[in-house]
This record gives C-alpha cells, sequence and structure tokens, in this order.
C-alpha cells in the first residue's frame, strides 16, 4: 500500500463526510517543529493529539503513525512519511482514520479494501472489451431514442462493425484499425459508412468521459472517400462558415424591407421551410413558452410540428412584432401589398438574389447547411436532427412519439445552432469593419508625397 494512495482513500473519506478541520485536540506539532525534529540517539516519538504521533527512528526518517484501539486491543496505523505527508495532511488522514474507528474498522483494512477496488476497477477498464463498451452505450442511449432507431443502430454494429473490434479490449482499438474498418465499409455501402463512423465517435466518447479510454481515435469524416465523392443533386446549400456573411450582410443592406430581412433571419434560425416562414400567424407561437406549433395542415408532412425557440428566434419575433402587432395581424409578414394575405414564396428568393447569393444559395438550402452542420459538429443523434427537420415517417404514429420524445435535445439543438450562427455574425461584423478601416485608411494616403 502506497501512502500516496492511502492518502487520496482518507482524503476522500473526510470529504465525503464533512468532516470538521478541527477536532478539539490540543496539538503539539507546528511545521517547523515537524522538520526541527531529529532522533536523539534512539528512537523518539512526539505527539500530536488524539493518537497522532511522528515517529522518528535512528536512521532519522519521519514517519506518521496514529495509535488507536478497537475492542480493547491496540494498533498501530501508519499513515505515511514525513515530508511527502505533510503536517496538514497528516491530520486530515488522522481525523479520517478516527471517524473510521469510531465505527470498528480498521483503517489499515479500510485502506486495503478501497486500493483493491480502485486497481480491479482500474484493470476491469483495460481489459474492457469494445463489445461490452458498445452494449454500456447501447443501454444508456436507448431512453432518448425510437424503438426503430435503436434495432437500427444494433444492427448495424452487429452486421459491420462487432465482428471485427466487437472482441478487441477497447484501450486496444487505435485510429489505425478503424481506418481500415470504416474504409472496407465505405467501399461497400457509402451511406452505413458514414452512420458507422458516427456511432463509432459516440461510443469512444461514452468511454472516454468514463475514463475507460485517454481519447477518442475514431478518425475524420476524410477516410471516407467514397462518401466523400459521392454525386448528389441537392438544393444549393451556403456553407456554415459563410452564414455569418449573408445575415450581416442583409443587416447593413438597403435593398430589402425589414420585414424580409427578418423573415429571412427567422428562416435561418427554426430550419423551417419557406412557406412555414413567410406564412407564419401568431396564433401557433407561444413566445412565453418559446414554442412555435405549426398545425398538421399547415405541414408538408400533414403532421404538426414544433419548434422549440432559441433566445435568438424569440428576439426575431419581439422585432417583428412591433411592426406587424398581433392583435392588428393575423400573420408575422403580412403581404406588403396589403390584404389579408401573407408575404410571397418567392420574396426570399428574390431578396438572395438581389445581394448577389443566387448562384451559391437556394433559399431552401439553409436546411441543408444546418443539418450538415448538426451532424457533422455531433450536436444531435440523427433522429433529433431529422425531427427538426420536419422529416416526417410513414407511420404518424412514430412521428407523434419522436416529437415528444425529443424535447430537451431540440431545445438544446436548436440554441446551439442559434448560438453558433450569432458568433458566425459577429465573426462576418467584425471582418468587414477591419477591411473597411483599411480602406479609409488607404483613401486618405492617396495623393500624399513623400519627403526625400
Amino acid at each position: 500500500m502506497s501512502s500516496s494512495s492511502a492518502w487520496s482513500v482518507l482524503a476522500a473519506l473526510a470529504a465525503a463526510n464533512k468532516l470538521p478541520h478541527s477536532d478539539g485536540f490540543a496539538r503539539g506539532l507546528s511545521d517547523t517543529k515537524v522538520k526541527a525534529a531529529k532522533p536523539d540517539g534512539k528512537p523518539a516519538k512526539i505527539a500530536d493529539g488524539g493518537g497522532l504521533t511522528l515517529y522518528i527512528p535512528v536512521t532519522g526518517k519521519r514517519v506518521w503513525h496514529y495509535r488507536y484501539r478497537i475492542a480493547g486491543k491496540e494498533r498501530v496505523f501508519t499513515i505515511g512519511s514525513y515530508p511527502q505527508i505533510s503536517l496538514t495532511d497528516a491530520r486530515t488522514m488522522h481525523r479520517a482514520a478516527r471517524w473510521l474507528v469510531e465505527r470498528n474498522i480498521h483503517p489499515k483494512t479500510y485502506v486495503d479494501a478501497e486500493i483493491k477496488a480502485a486497481d480491479e476497477a482500474a484493470a476491469a477498464a483495460r481489459a474492457a472489451t469494445f463489445r461490452t463498451v458498445c452494449e454500456e452505450w447501447q443501454g444508456a442511449t436507448t431512453k432518448s431514442l425510437a424503438p426503430q432507431t435503436v434495432k437500427d443502430r444494433r444492427e448495424m454494429l452487429a452486421r459491420h462493425v462487432l465482428p471485427v473490434i466487437g472482441d478487441v479490449p477497447i484501450t486496444a482499438v487505435t485510429r489505425k484499425s478503424l481506418v481500415e474498418l470504416l474504409t472496407t465499409i465505405d467501399a461497400k455501402v457509402v451511406v452505413t459508412g458514414e452512420r458507422c463512423r458516427g456511432y463509432l465517435r459516440q461510443i469512444f466518447d461514452y468511454a472516454t468521459d468514463r475514463e475507460i479510454v485517454v481519447g477518442n481515435p475514431v478518425p475524420n469524416s476524410k477516410v471516407l472517400l467514397n462518401a466523400q465523392n459521392r454525386k448528389a443533386t441537392p438544393r444549393k446549400a451556403l456553407p456554415v462558415r459563410r452564414v455569418g456573411k449573408l445575415l450581416h450582410q442583409l443587416a447593413v443592406s438597403d435593398k430589402a424591407e425589414l420585414p424580409t430581412k427578418l423573415a429571412l433571419r427567422l428562416l435561418i434560425l427554426t430550419w423551417l421551410r419557406t412557406a412555414n416562414v413567410v406564412g407564419a400567424r401568431w396564433c401557433d407561437i407561444d413566445v412565453e413558452e418559446r414554442v412555435w406549433r405549426i398545425p398538421a395542415e399547415r405541414m408538408k408532412g400533414r403532421i404538426e410540428h414544433a419548434v422549440w425557440l432559441s433566445a435568438q428566434a424569440v428576439s426575431v419575433i419581439k422585432e417583428v412584432a412591433a411592426i406587424s402587432p398581433p392583435d392588428k395581424n393575423e400573420y408575422l409578414f403580412p403581404n406588403a401589398r396589403g390584404g389579408r394575405g401573407h408575404m410571397g414564396r418567392m420574396t426570399l428568393n428574390g431578396c438572395m438574389k438581389r445581394h448577389g447569393w443566387k448562384n451559391v444559395a437556394d433559399v431552401h438550402g439553409f436546411r441543408a447547411t444546418a443539418s450538415t452542420w448538426a451532424n457533422e459538429e455531433h450536436v444531435a443523434e440523427p433522429d433529433v436532427i431529422e425531427t427538426a427537420l420536419a422529416h416526417q415517417e410513414k407511420d404518424p404514429v412514430r412521428a407523434a412519439y419522436n416529437r415528444a420524445l425529443y424535447k430537451r435535445q431540440l431545445v438544446q439543438l436548436w440554441q446551439a445552432w442559434a448560438d453558433n450562427v450569432e458568433q458566425l455574425e459577429l465573426a462576418a461584423a467584425s471582418e468587414s469593419a477591419t477591411v473597411a478601416a483599411a480602406s479609409i485608411g488607404d483613401h486618405n494616403n492617396l495623393g500624399v508625397e513623400t519627403e526625400h
């Protein structure tokens, strides 16, 4: 038993039981006395109080002892050596040891048992196979997922991952072995390779958080060469890094009316389709509860969709209310030409075109931008992201079940996205200001002669 281990065990015991720093003993030692203590030709014992003594053999080594009695029999517990164990630390360990003795527990017996348990736990962690940790992770995360999702991921891992690394100690799984595994899967089924990489990253994050492994060895998505080269023709989606530049440009632009700017900003923050935003009704929004419930009849999938509003989205809605009061308008964005209608669906596309983004991004593409960010950053489970996008299952019961189950995750997801967008816009504004200042400086220097 090492003194450092004994210190850790007894210090933890003292903290857990909130043992007082003062135990009422008249202490006989000080740091100065301990440092100066020496044997005088024979072993010396200097009492500190309560059974704690500093033992000094003829060799001059100083050792902390605690003398106690249990069932009338005197015992000595060696706390540790000085100066490795200071006077303050010795007293902390003494208080913990006395607490044990008061309960008829021998300090050495307790410390040895705790150290053995810790060593066994560490050995078990080192011996844990990937399969064991994978099962623990699946069990720990099942409650937040739909039954079909649980079934699908279990079958995918059982088919493509566990046969290869399932029986390997998780601490022995290397980045190289995962590259080989994922490359093989990617060559067979591209989408499966992407999903398996996501699951592996989550499993190793789980293991890292529990100190089973010291880091996450899962390679980045570039290892999936076929996935990167896969051809698709989706809507033009603006790279997430450029979203801030777009919003800053709109904020300072005089080429668009304020309602249009706010509608586009709200669309980006909520991941909604264009029709849902331009046709938004005040009766569907509860600012206090911070939720926007869109009735089934106004959703593409014909199932009610709830958007849990971020702080930034609430701010936009309040700004809209100032120019389109709920008590006077049915819609957040009334038709500028008057009447009972709402903003036209092409208004936002026209805004993008006027600001030079026509060939770079579609309005509908912001949903893909947000989805890509959420999946690549592993902000939420795939099912949660799909729910945020209102991508519906054919089974309406399962779809409704998912939304009810994911409220907490959706709140976190939309707020994380809004915070990210806000930071990107602030960065774009700062960059724009720097460029403007440099331009002014260059302009002021024009025509200035240099003296020779």
